[in-house]
């Protein structure tokens, strides 16, 4: 396939600060310095948080139903606006259940699924939600405890279910699009994939606006920051408030800010109420992290799943030392195991997350080559990195 000229559209229920909207921002942005036209299709476009990246490559149209990303009259406006501007790849990286692949290859379009969570995600979620609503209360508790058993054998056909429904994204488009290297290896090994089905799996790492190389601070505050979600299912931010609380009265010097916002905040409220915990504080939503991490020294995730990561990255480029639980590839792959551009802890052990917290806090020394590792790593998530890759994918369509 021809890049010079060609035109190819994302398709997203809405478009504003989410991780795979910023992706697919900065792919625009890419795909103008191929000479590639990008059109985005989307429910609902949040003006104040999501600007086209390129006003002359780019351009946005909002889909007519905006209750059901997939509906029939969505799919039927697709395929016939597709041909009216002259798409010929739709990409999609939006949720995978969608029965619509068929249809909208017949019409001659290409696809292109982007996965922007770990595989199989799904199944983990419906365990993290359980786990979750078991801690509200000792009844819940109990009713955990006693039902677990028949839950995970739910789980067993529910596994099923979602590894049928991979299978059948990858029979029904043309690219399959995953974050990392390991997570395209863990499809092909769990579903067993022939090669015509494993050949279409490729990994696009994801990017980060890089900061001038002169505006990078050195010498940082004391000060441990946590940016992202207050989501009581998937980040966890009590953890980390709990792990302040074992190891701040050795830390007088040190304080740690919360950004974000979420269901979890007033849980945290009366957390820090409740242990009494002094230099932690919830600063709200955060519209520039780069100012925030620009002075602060540690980023701390407590996160049962990170799918690769963005904050991770973002805060290595400004030096600012990640540290986080080893919950996915995905983590690996931005903090790595050796050498360690960060500090990676073993999957929830908060003692050992405490005690090497501390051991960074204290430990000028370390903190200083892990910031260097940090900057070095840092320029691997340049945009250019990506451009032999997405070449070679849309040359091959």
């Amino acid at each position: 396939m021809k890049l010079t000229g060609l035109r190819v559209s994302f398709v997203h229920d809405y478009l504003g600060l989410g991780g795979a909207e910023t992706v697919s921002r900065q792919t625009g942005l890419l795909f103008a310095q191929l000479g590639i036209f990008t059109h985005y299709y989307c429910l609902e476009h949040r003006a104040e948080q999501w600007q086209l990246p390129d006003a002359e490559h780019c351009s946005l149209a909002i889909l007519p139903d905006k209750k059901k990303l997939w509906s029939k009259t969505n799919v039927s406006y697709l395929i016939e606006d597709a041909k009216r501007r002259g798409i010929s790849v739709l990409i999609i990286p939006v949720s995978s259940r969608n029965k619509c692949y068929p249809e909208l290859r017949a019409s001659g379009l290409k696809l292109i699924y982007w996965l922007h969570t770990s595989p199989f995600d799904e199944v983990p979620s419906i365990l993290r939600v359980m786990e979750e609503r078991s801690n509200r209360s000792l009844l819940h508790r109990i009713e955990w405890l006693a039902f677990k058993q028949l839950w995970e054998v739910k789980l067993g056909a529910t596994r099923r279910r979602i590894h049928k429904r991979y299978r059948h994204i990858l029979e029904h488009v043309d690219r399959f699009i995953t974050l990392c290297p390991a997570y395209t290896q863990e499809i092909i090994r769990t579903l067993q994939l022939p090669k015509e089905l494993a050949e279409k799996i490729h990994a696009v790492q994801n990017t980060i606006e890089l900061p001038p190389a002169d505006t990078i601070q050195f010498t940082k505050p004391k000060k441990i920051v946590y940016m992202g979600r207050l989501d009581p299912i998937s980040k966890r931010v009590p953890r980390l408030v709990k792990i302040w609380a074992r190891i701040q009265d050795s830390l007088p010097d040190w304080e740690v800010e919360i950004y974000g916002e979420g269901s979890d905040r007033q849980h945290l409220e009366t957390l820090i109420s409740q242990l009494q915990l002094p230099r932690i504080s919830l600063r709200g939503y955060c519209a520039d992290p780069s100012r925030i991490y620009q002075s602060a020294s540690i980023l701390a995730l407590t996160s049962q799943l990170e799918s690769w990561g963005l904050a991770l990255a973002e805060a290595q480029s400004y030096g600012c030392i990640p540290i986080a639980f080893d919950c996915s590839a995905g983590v690996r792959t931005v903090i790595g195991e050796t050498p360690s551009c960060g500090v990676l802890i073993p999957a929830y052990d908060q003692e050992v997350y405490a005690q090497e917290l501390y051991r960074l806090c204290q430990d000028e020394a370390l903190r200083r080559d892990l910031q260097g590792a940090c900057l070095l790593k840092s320029l691997t998530y340049a945009h250019e990195q990506n451009l032999p890759v997405w070449r070679k994918i849309l040359e091959e369509l």
